[in-house]
């Protein structure tokens, strides 16, 4: 068992904040990117209190958060020390509580049993039936089909059978590369922007696992080069949830919130949920004056959007700063309207949840990719 601990650096004593109520139908949606007016109370005094927020919901999300990393184990390798770990960009759960984590770098899927015990590294690079080329992300159905978006603008579709030997099952061809999949409802979301959509590009788009496209939504991001628009349309993740799907922008960063047909609930920027930092300093007439300012300067980068089982969604974004080791800021949401009650910048690293079991991954990288987990 690891010795962890946690910093609590500031907290937002929050009730609501960009919510997006606008009364759209399903085709008329408003610009994706745009940010509710309304963001009463997005202010806080760094506090030492337990009390992290008003929202029950959140409080207990986050206890159980510090609770199971706290409380999170190594992977066992066993007899397989040679196994490397390269880049890892997701983490997911089959429904059976098997953990499977995708390497990038190596082309593969490392499956893990509940027990933290590794099975056996799933595909490998190539361009044959069930082999893996260049994975970007990847999706579980059930507990053992895998829907794994590719480099060649395709999505391929496996079985996971006897001794965990992959077999083939379909492959279909997208207009666009996908950068990010997620499995809702046994429905296949990717995200990736479509230049060619009808009647106007779209970001978002809902398959069924034959490949035919039900749905396809979500406004790119509107800038005057293509070099622009690509790199703030772009973000490798999506969760979803029983109501509703969520996606981030890297280098905005924002969030957007949709609900199953693909109408924005609300949206909103990370800098929305940073607290103003409030302090007394001596202006030039030395007497006392209040003063405003953000307390997490540097540049952010939106990194990791998940659903935890109880619903409350965890933001995660990347703080760099010149001078100082990246740092990872953890927000917790409320998915009915965006308000968030929870800024932790802490030795929490990247978090991955299973949506119906409460089991709980944490991605460390920093010096070197290292995953542990834990099962309640």
């Amino acid at each position: 068992m690891k010795g962890l601990w946690v910093v609590i650096t500031s907290c937002l004593l929050m009730t609501s904040c960009a919510a997006n109520k606008d009364n759209h139908d399903s085709n008329d949606h408003p610009n994706i990117l745009s940010i509710a007016e309304s963001r009463s109370n997005i202010f806080s005094i760094r506090s030492d209190s337990a009390k992290y927020s008003e929202d029950p919901g959140i409080q207990s999300a986050y206890q159980a958060l510090i609770y199971n990393y706290n409380q999170s184990i190594d992977l066992d390798f066993g007899e397989r020390q040679s196994v490397y770990l390269g880049e890892i960009t997701k983490i997911s759960f089959s429904s059976k509580g098997l953990m499977f984590a995708l390497d990038h770098s190596f082309a593969t899927i490392h499956a893990i049993d509940r027990d933290g015990h590794y099975i056996k590294s799933l595909g490998s690079p190539g361009s044959g039936p069930t082999e893996l080329f260049r994975p970007t992300s990847f999706g579980i159905i059930g507990d053992s089909l895998l829907a794994v978006a590719q480099g060649n603008r395709t999505i391929k579709v496996l079985r996971i059978g006897a001794e965990y030997n992959l077999e083939f099952l379909n492959e279909f061809e997208l207009d666009y590369n996908p950068e990010s999949i997620e499995v809702c409802h046994d429905r296949l979301v990717v995200r990736g922007m479509n230049p060619s959509g009808e009647p106007e590009p779209t970001l978002i788009h809902m398959y069924n696992i034959h490949g035919e496209l039900l749905l396809s939504w979500g406004k790119i991001y509107d800038a005057e080069t293509s070099i622009m628009r690509n790199r703030l349309s772009s973000g490798r993740t999506i969760t979803c949830d029983e109501n509703g799907i969520s996606i981030i922008y890297e280098y905005i960063p924002a969030i957007n919130r949709y609900d199953n047909d693909g109408a924005v609930q609300w949206s909103a920027e990370v800098q929305d949920y940073l607290p103003i930092d409030i302090r007394m300093e001596k202006g030039r007439s030395g007497n006392d004056e209040l003063r405003f300012g953000r307390p997490l300067p540097g540049m952010l980068f939106t990194r990791n959007v998940v659903s935890l089982p109880s619903g409350i969604i965890v933001l995660q974004s990347l703080r760099v700063q010149e001078g100082s080791r990246p740092a990872i800021i953890t927000f917790l949401l409320n998915p009915s309207n965006g308000a968030s009650g929870v800024i932790a910048e802490s030795e929490i690293p990247w978090v991955y949840a299973s949506k119906s079991l409460d089991a709980f991954a944490f991605l460390s990288t920093n010096p070197e990719p290292l995953i542990t987990f834990s099962y309640q």
